[in-house]
Order: C-alpha cells, then structure tokens, then sequence
C-alpha cells in the first residue's frame, strides 16, 4: 500500500494512524486547579493559593492594560 502524506506525519496504514490516536488520549482529566484539601492528588495544573490567584490577576490586568493601548493608539493614529 502507497504512504500518504497526513497532516505532516506520514502513515502506511489507516490502522497505524487510529493506533497513534488511541496512544495520545489521556488516562484519565487533568484538573485545572488543586483542590485545596486533597493533598494527595497530583494531576493539576494550578494550585489554589496565594502566588496562584496574584499571578492569573497580574496576568490578566497586564492584558487588559494592553488592549486598552492598542485601542487608544488606534484611535490616536486614526487606524479605527
């Protein structure tokens, strides 16, 4: 059987593709933010905590900063 080109990998089999896709799917969810009383579990992301929550509002004030100056300048430079 001829090898295809597909989506910048390329396959001899359908079936080795579908085997690939059912090698990437996770166990089980990871969960976005620990739970503050489960110590024991370990698939997170963010934990529930001080640097957490100071860090995600840094982040996000810092974009909302810079989208209020990309519309300022806008204005200012008659883009809009």
């Amino acid at each position: 059987m001829k090898s295809w080109f597909f989506y910048g990998l390329i396959f001899t089999k359908t079936s080795d593709f579908l085997s690939i896709l059912d090698s990437l799917k996770p166990s089980k969810m990871t969960k976005i933010v620990k739970d503050s009383d489960n110590e024991k579990e370990k698939d997170y992301i963010l934990q529930d905590n001080k640097k957490t929550r100071f860090g995600a509002g840094f982040i996000i004030t810092v974009l909302i900063i810079l989208i209020i100056g990309v519309i300022v300048s806008g204005l200012y430079f008659e883009w809009f």
